[in-house]
C-alpha cells in the first residue's frame, strides 16, 4: 500500500520493510495549507524521496506541523498557491536548517507532482538555504592538509530596524 493522505487529515506513510507510520494533520488551524503540505510529503516517500523511516517520518511531520501552526498565528490563511516568497522566505529565515530543509523538500515534491507553487518561491528552491544556522564549511585554502575544514561562524541576527527594513522590501 503507498503512501496516501486520509480523512480526517492524515498522512498514512509506508516505509521500506512495511513499517506504517501515521502523520495526523487535523488538529492544524489551517486545514487548507494542511492538506497541500500532505500531498507534498506523500511525495516526498521512498522511493521518490528521502522519508524511508519512521523517525524521519516524524520530523517531516513535526516540521509540517510548525509551519502551518507559525504561519497561521503570522496570519496566513491561505493554501500553498498562496504562499509568496516574501512570506517563505521571512519564515525560512526562523528556522534551523534541519526544519529548513524539510520545509523546502516538501514544497519541490509538491510542485514535482503538479503543485501549484508561485513561481518566485521556485526560483528560491533552485537556489541557496536561506536559514541563518545553516552549517557551512570554509573552502579549503582554510585547512591545514591532513585537517578536517574549520566550521564558518553563522551570521548574526537582523537587527530590529534591518528586519523591518528588509520585510517592507520583500512585499513590495
Amino acid at each position: 500500500m503507498p503512501t496516501e493522505v486520509v480523512h480526517p487529515l492524515a498522512v498514512v506513510f509506508t516505509l521500506p520493510g512495511n513499517v506504517t507510520h501515521v502523520g495526523q494533520l487535523h488538529d492544524l488551524p489551517n486545514q487548507m495549507l494542511a492538506a497541500g503540505l500532505a500531498e507534498g510529503m506523500v511525495a516526498a516517500t521512498h522511493p521518490h524521496g528521502p522519508i524511508r523511516t519512521r523517525s524521519v517520518a516524524r520530523k517531516y511531520v513535526q516540521a509540517v506541523r510548525r509551519m502551518a501552526r507559525e504561519l497561521h498565528a503570522g496570519g496566513f490563511r491561505g493554501g500553498m498557491a498562496d504562499l509568496t516568497p516574501a512570506t517563505i522566505v521571512q519564515y525560512w529565515l526562523t528556522c534551523d536548517y534541519h526544519r529548513e530543509r524539510c520545509i523546502r523538500v516538501v514544497l519541490r515534491s509538491y510542485q514535482a507532482v503538479g503543485g501549484d507553487v508561485h513561481p518566485g518561491i521556485r526560483e528560491h528552491l533552485a537556489g541557496r538555504r536561506a536559514s541563518p544556522t545553516a552549517p557551512t564549511v570554509m573552502g579549503s585554502g582554510g585547512a591545514s592538509p591532513g585537517h578536517a575544514p574549520r566550521r564558518s561562524r553563522p551570521p548574526t541576527g537582523h537587527t530590529k530596524r534591518r528586519w523591518t527594513r528588509l520585510s517592507v522590501a520583500a512585499t513590495r
